[in-house]
């Protein structure tokens, strides 16, 4: 299955490279990015969509380009509808919720501002092993929390999730 989901990405933008991560790979990658103390605060989470969420930004924020969840699927080809000249794209559901998803992220460049506080606020709960809602601390709420700020949101691009585009 996650390789049929994969190869609708592959199919209909071929130009793109593509990585697939397990929990050993992003391991790691915390150890050769960010040293052991963060590797074994990624390795402390138990929850794997936790494990997801904190991985995602960290190696979006470290090397820029797209992540899509393996449960994803791509529905057209990505030059149809993503400025590739965007800082920071990322999707809401529809047009009308305020709720982005933290399944797609696209950043043109490496260390994005706005990924770069949301990491900081990620980073600090995991070494402190805090936070109670996986939503509200690692996940699409604290992307909903940090687009608050002005200075931080201007270079976001919101759009909303098109039926014709993606299925997340």
């Amino acid at each position: 299955m996650l390789r049929e989901m994969t190869s609708t990405w592959q199919q209909l933008n071929p130009g793109w490279s593509y990585h697939c991560f397990d929990r050993t790979t992003a391991s790691l990658f915390f150890k050769d990015v960010f040293g052991d103390s963060v590797q074994e605060d990624f390795l402390s989470i138990r929850l794997p969509a936790m494990q997801s969420d904190v991985f995602r930004v960290a190696y979006i924020m470290t090397y820029g380009g797209l992540w899509a969840d393996a449960a994803s699927t791509c529905l057209s080809p990505l030059d149809h509808w993503l400025d590739p000249q965007s800082p920071l794209v990322l999707v809401r559901r529809d047009e009308n919720c305020t709720k982005v998803c933290n399944g797609f992220i696209y950043a043109h460049k490496p260390q994005n501002k706005f990924l770069e506080a949301v990491w900081s606020s990620i980073a600090s709960s995991i070494a402190k092993r805090a936070g109670t809602s996986v939503w509200s601390t690692f996940g699409p709420g604290l992307f909903r929390k940090t687009l608050m700020d002005v200075n931080l949101a201007r270079e976001v691009l919101v759009v909303p999730l098109h039926r014709n585009s993606l299925n997340i």
